[in-house]
């Protein structure tokens, strides 16, 4: 998230209309941080805020301050003035996500000195915090309902050393990748044009490497890569997908490692 970005800002105009819990405000000045504090808590009663005075720099040559407000449950309003300080009317940035508020912590702590304890703020990503548990008991830790646990419960069975076809992750040290291997990470390694890009690797023999390149790249990238094996049906694609996403990952790369016995299932089998 590029915070200095002022592009696609909302504007002041008759139009305009906000709903959101989280705000990004950007003032250009060096607004006083305890009057303002006190402002937004008196008024809206304010579950978190944050400010952040910044010098000049090439993308905006000026003092200005940086607001992160949390108002604890979405925030409505038509008045585009209504965070106007002293007449100075700032730009106003809807923050949407976790990772959009952990970047806004980042940013705010790097600025300013005094917002340093902004990095202590930044929440572990849900997959990390099931994967960094040292047994599934201790990753349960993490669930605050039961979908949680079903999906800390299927998460953390897809751990490379947990998975019934795990591999020493020691054999890297003494692996050469082949020339199709080098040629898929240099494919993987940058965002498609298109949206959606699908590899297919098929070998008539097997045992040419794709299950230990699909956990490898998996293993020391989790950001960008993930993997899924074991299936039983198509849907077990989608349903793992879908809640390895809704618990946290936000990578580029799915590796889906088929078996020999998943050719007799097509695309229609539940």
């Amino acid at each position: 998230m590029e915070i200095d970005n002022l592009e696609n800002i909302e504007q002041p105009n008759k139009n305009f209309y906000i709903a959101n819990q989280r705000l990004f405000l950007t003032y250009s000045s060096h607004i006083d941080k305890i009057k303002v504090k006190a402002y937004f808590v008196e008024k809206w009663k304010v579950k978190e805020m944050h400010i952040c005075h910044e010098n000049g720099d090439i993308q905006i040559p000026y003092m200005h301050s940086h607001v992160l407000v949390d108002f604890g449950k979405r925030f409505q309003s038509r008045n585009s003035r209504i965070f106007d300080w002293e007449g100075i009317h700032p730009h106003i940035k809807k923050i949407k996500t976790q990772k959009h508020i952990d970047n806004c912590y980042t940013y705010l702590a790097k600025e300013d000195p005094d917002c340093k304890y902004c990095l202590k703020l930044i929440k572990k990503g849900f997959l990390s915090s099931v994967w960094d548990a040292e047994n599934k008991i201790s990753a349960m830790e993490n669930a605050r309902n039961a979908n949680d646990a079903l999906a800390i419960e299927k998460l953390y069975d897809l751990k490379p050393n947990n998975t019934d076809d795990s591999w020493d992750s020691d054999e890297e040290c003494r692996f050469k990748w082949w020339n199709w291997q080098l040629e898929l990470i240099n494919m993987t390694k940058n965002k498609p044009v298109e949206d959606n890009l699908v590899y297919w690797i098929w070998d008539e023999t097997g045992r040419n490497g794709k299950t230990t390149f699909s956990k490898n790249m998996f293993l020391n990238n989790k950001q960008d890569h993930f993997y899924i094996g074991g299936l039983g049906s198509s849907r077990d694609v989608c349903e793992t997908l879908i809640k390895a996403k809704k618990n946290g990952w936000r990578g580029r790369v799915c590796h889906i490692n088929l078996s020999r016995q998943n050719d007799k299932l097509s695309i229609y089998n539940a």
